[in-house]
C-alpha cells in the first residue's frame, strides 16, 4: 500500500498531491503489521478525514484560501429534532443556492438478524437537489446505481446530523458547472465527460425475448428517467436476445441491413454504447460489412462516424465502448448495419447498454 501511494506521489498525479498533502498534515498515517508492507491506518470516507483534507488541500493554495471558504455545522445534540430542523433548513438554503453539501446522519433498519439488537448505521453523501413540492432533500450516497438518486432522510432515518459545504466566492476565476443542480434526479452527473447522461438497458425496449422483429417502430419509455420520459425507436432487423442486449441482425438470408434509430424530444450532446459483433466468419464478415454511427440533420442521414474496424468480431460477444459526440442540435441518432451479400446466416452486432449525455 505505501509503495503504491509513493508511486502516485512520485508521478506528480492528484491523488499523489492529495496523499502527500493528507500524509504531511498528519491525516492519514502508515502503520507495519510486522510484516514488509505497510498500510494506511485509515482509508475509508470518514466525515473527520474528508474534511481535514479538503481544509489542508484548501490552505496550502494561497489563492484559494483566500477565495473559498468552508461552510459546515453539526447538531449539537443528535436527538434534539430542533437541532436537526436546523441543520437539514441550512442544508436547504446551500442546495437553493447552487452549493451541493456532503451531509452525514444515522439510521436504523430494526431488528434484521432477530437477535433482539437493531441494526443502526452512519454514513455520508452528497446532496444536490431540494424537491420543495415533496420537502425532500436527494443526493448520491457513493455506492453504484442504486444510491445515485437517494431520499437522504428517507435513508438517514435518525437524521442528517452534520454537513460541509465550500462557497468559492466571485473572486476565483473558474470554468465551473452547475449540471449538479437538475431537475431529472434520476439521471447521474459524470465527471469526466462534464455531463449528465441516462441509460437505456436492453430490456427497456419492450421486445419478446428471442425475436427478430423486422420493421419496427415504437414509443420506448425509459423507467427510471423523468427528464427523457420516453424515445422514439425506429428500427430495422433487431430483436433482445439472451435476455441481455439488443441485436442489429443485418447479416441473414435474403437480408442486407439492419439499423436502431433513436430520436428524442430533446437535443442530446453524446453517446456511449456497449457494443461487439457475434460471428465465425471474422475476416469474411469484416471485408463485406460496413457497420456506422449516423446522426440526422436537415432531412438526412450523415455518418459520424465508421466503426467497422473498431468493433470486436468473435463468438464471445467481446463488448467495448464506443463514444459519439455529436454536433449542436442533434436529437436523432442510429447504428447502421450494412452487409453486401445475403448468402450467411453469420453475423450479429449487439447492443447492451447506451449512455445518452444530453445538456
Amino acid at each position: 500500500m505505501k509503495e503504491q501511494i509513493e508511486i502516485q506521489i512520485d508521478n506528480d498525479s492528484f491523488l499523489g498531491y492529495l496523499f502527500d498533502i493528507a500524509i504531511d498534515e498528519g491525516i492519514i498515517q502508515f502503520y507495519n503489521d510486522g510484516t514488509s508492507s505497510s498500510y494506511l491506518n485509515s482509508l475509508g470516507v470518514y466525515y473527520s478525514t474528508m474534511c481535514d483534507l479538503i481544509d489542508a488541500y484548501i490552505y496550502n493554495n494561497t489563492y484559494m484560501r483566500l477565495s473559498v471558504d468552508r461552510i459546515s455545522s453539526e447538531a449539537s445534540n443528535y436527538n434534539n429534532q430542533s437541532e436537526l430542523n436546523r441543520i437539514k433548513n441550512e442544508i436547504i438554503n446551500l442546495l437553493e443556492s447552487g452549493i451541493p453539501v456532503i451531509v452525514g446522519g444515522s439510521g436504523n433498519n430494526g431488528d434484521t438478524n432477530n437477535d433482539g439488537i437493531d441494526e443502526r448505521y452512519g454514513h455520508l453523501g452528497i446532496a444536490y437537489y431540494y424537491d420543495e413540492s415533496t420537502d425532500t432533500i436527494y443526493g448520491n450516497l457513493g455506492y453504484g446505481s442504486a444510491a445515485v438518486c437517494v431520499d437522504m432522510e428517507e435513508f438517514f432515518n435518525e437524521g442528517i446530523n452534520t454537513y460541509y459545504a465550500l462557497d468559492i466566492g466571485y473572486g476565483f476565476k473558474q470554468d465551473y458547472t452547475n449540471n449538479y443542480y437538475f431537475t431529472d434526479r434520476h439521471a447521474t452527473y459524470s465527471p469526466y465527460n462534464n455531463a449528465i447522461y441516462n441509460i437505456i438497458n436492453p430490456s427497456d425496449y419492450g421486445f419478446t425475448n428471442n425475436q427478430n422483429n423486422g420493421l419496427d417502430e415504437r414509443i420506448v419509455n425509459i423507467p427510471s428517467s423523468n427528464n427523457f420520459n420516453s424515445f422514439k425507436f425506429r428500427s430495422l432487423n433487431c430483436g433482445y436476445y439472451g435476455n441481455e442486449c439488443l441485436l442489429v441482425t443485418p447479416i441473414r438470408v435474403n437480408l442486407s441491413n439492419g439499423y436502431a434509430d433513436y430520436e428524442f424530444n430533446e437535443t442530446i450532446k453524446g453517446a456511449i454504447l456497449q457494443m461487439s459483433v457475434w460471428t465465425t466468419l471474422e475476416d469474411s464478415i469484416i471485408y463485406n460489412s460496413t457497420h456506422t454511427i449516423d446522426y440526422y440533420s436537415s432531412n438526412s442521414w450523415i455518418t459520424l462516424r465508421d466503426i467497422t474496424y473498431e468493433l470486436t468480431y468473435s463468438t464471445n460477444y467481446s463488448v467495448i465502448d464506443l463514444e459519439a459526440d455529436f454536433p449542436a442540435n442533434t436529437n436523432r441518432f442510429r447504428i447502421n448495419s450494412l452487409y453486401n451479400t445475403s448468402n450467411t446466416d453469420d453475423g450479429e452486432v449487439a447492443i447492451y447498454k447506451i449512455m445518452i449525455f444530453y445538456e
